[in-house]
């Protein structure tokens, strides 16, 4: 293949409009969330939280020395979801390719955290639940 070719045939790929069937193969061939671990919010509700460590920091294949990851970030849900809806696959490859720890949270009410399914007793609560999860 010549490198014109070469480059046009990345160029359409790149220009090719977005594919929600693209996600759900992802979605479905790929390897399951990682499991929840918990920790107690300031007014007592369990909230789960889901974390992804690179390699060489505590993750999979674990080496004798950790190194120092390249960033931490946390991924917060929207209304309606939970952190095993899809954000694994970012979460890992993020993991995986940068060197980052991910952190994606079930905020309360939803997926694996307590309190009433699907809602919040405030905004303020919400807050000082990211605070105790940071």
């Amino acid at each position: 293949m010549s490198a014109s070719s070469a480059s046009t045939s990345s160029t359409s790929t790149i220009n090719e409009p977005f594919s929600f069937s693209q996600l759900v193969d992802a979605q479905e061939n790929a390897p399951a969330p990682q499991k929840t671990t918990s920790v107690t919010a300031t007014d007592g509700v369990p909230l789960a939280v889901r974390s992804y460590l690179p390699a060489d920091c505590g993750g999979a294949n674990d080496t004798d020395r950790p190194s120092t990851p390249k960033a931490i970030l946390v991924f917060l849900h929207g209304g309606g979801a939970h952190s095993g809806a899809g954000y694994h696959l970012l979460a890992r490859q993020l993991s995986r390719e940068f060197h980052m720890v991910v952190h994606t949270p079930d905020i309360r009410g939803h997926g694996d955290s307590g309190g009433d399914r699907g809602d919040s007793p405030s905004v303020e609560q919400v807050w000082k639940d990211v605070r105790t999860l940071l």
